[in-house]
């Protein structure tokens, strides 16, 4: 139910003198412009009455929103811009928008008990002490997006005492002392189907310091960030394991490599043979970063909202993240879907159920007497 903004604080006024509980109610709020506060601000949108899951979209595009103060997170909020457009469709709203911190802000704040969902958007030029993007104490999902040149003491994108879990994204140029992505102090994390390349960090962490919690990294690449080696086996770079924190790392390249399938943790997820049975420590050849074009659908009419490192041909890695276009128009119409630009999941579809090895994957030969073609992945 779409309720206005003005309904929703009368709806509160009149419950609270009549000491009625108020029946929850979900509303949507569209951002008109770039500007950082007044009507039709993203800061406007966020601070709107709202009882149920307040809903941000854009009416702008092709624009950044550059804070004056950080946007602190209350109730359950989703910001979310549009993963591609069709280049011959007018309508671009909600595309490649970017949310800044002018190198002197932090972008987002999320307390405990609050919830946010950010979809399709560029986070950049955030500077803290604590998570130069976002600091987290409640929940945090981060889809389909970039985290871009946020700076911070620790985190240099996120700083994270809650749940996180980061699914198909870029992390790129963040910088901190500790964990030039992440700095997990506490709770849990989660980085998935993500690429984190030319981040650093002075102390240690290129790309993760965990200090404390749980930190899950899976079906990822994170490769030529920079960082002294931790003081710990496995002496990483990527990765800083301090204070007997819990990390788990599968199915990932990773620059110098990371114990096994399973590591000291116990954590583990179920090996899948046909992808990745270990962490592999190769070049995935990832192309510069740039905005990728579209290739389930056609690579000549769409493109996608945010910059993404994508993979060069002879990749070891292209379960992880989709190659650049080698794509074939299907014989048949095919319903367009919006799926990420980043780092992708398997398409159960396109998975064949007889072992192919990795060049028969990548090439589309024939194997066990059956055409496979070229293995494209998408989000689920």
């Amino acid at each position: 139910m779409r309720i206005s903004p003005a309904f929703a604080a009368l709806l509160v006024i009149v419950s609270c003198c009549m000491g009625v509980p108020l029946a929850y109610a979900d509303s949507t709020f569209t951002v008109t412009n770039q500007l950082d506060t007044g009507t039709g601000t993203l800061r406007w949108a966020l601070t709107q009455p709202c009882t149920g899951v307040r809903t941000v979209n854009f009416g702008i595009h092709e624009t950044t929103i550059q804070l004056q103060s950080t946007l602190t997170i209350t109730g359950t909020a989703v910001i979310a811009g549009v993963p591609n457009i069709d280049v011959r469709n007018s309508n671009r709203n909600g595309f490649r928008v970017t949310i800044s911190g002018g190198g002197s802000v932090r972008p987002f704040t999320v307390p405990q008990g609050a919830s946010l969902r950010l979809e399709n958007l560029t986070v950049a030029n955030g500077s803290s002490t604590e998570g130069g993007a976002i600091r987290n104490e409640g929940s945090l999902r981060i889809v389909r997006s970039l985290l871009l040149n946020n700076t911070a003491t620790q985190g240099g994108a996120i700083y994270n005492l809650g749940t996180a879990v980061v699914n198909s994204c870029t992390f790129s140029g963040n910088t901190a002392s500790r964990g030039g992505g992440v700095c997990q102090a506490g709770g849990y994390t989660r980085l998935q189907y993500v690429t984190a390349s030319e981040n650093s960090a002075a102390v240690a962490g290129g790309v993760i310091y965990a200090s404390g919690g749980t930190q899950i990294v899976h079906r990822s690449i994170l490769w030529g960030n920079a960082a002294p080696a931790w003081t710990n086996p496995p002496y990483s770079t990527q990765i800083a394991d301090a204070n007997n924190a819990t990390v788990s790392v599968t199915q990932t390249i990773i620059a110098g490599g990371y114990p096994g399938m399973y590591d000291a943790t116990g954590i583990s997820v179920q090996p899948d043979s046909r992808i990745m049975t270990n962490n592999l420590d190769a070049d995935p050849l990832l192309a510069p970063l740039d905005y990728p074009p579209y290739p389930e659908i056609s690579a000549t009419n769409y493109t996608c909202s945010t910059k993404a490192y994508f993979l060069l041909p002879g990749s070891p890695g292209p379960w992880t993240t989709r190659p650049i276009p080698r794509y074939r128009p299907p014989t048949t119409p095919v319903r367009q879907r919006r799926i990420s630009c980043c780092l992708v999941r398997p398409a159960p579809s396109l998975i064949m159920d007889i072992p192919i090895d990795l060049k028969t994957r990548m090439t589309g030969r024939i194997s066990g007497g059956r055409m496979t073609g070229p293995t494209f992945w998408r989000q689920t």
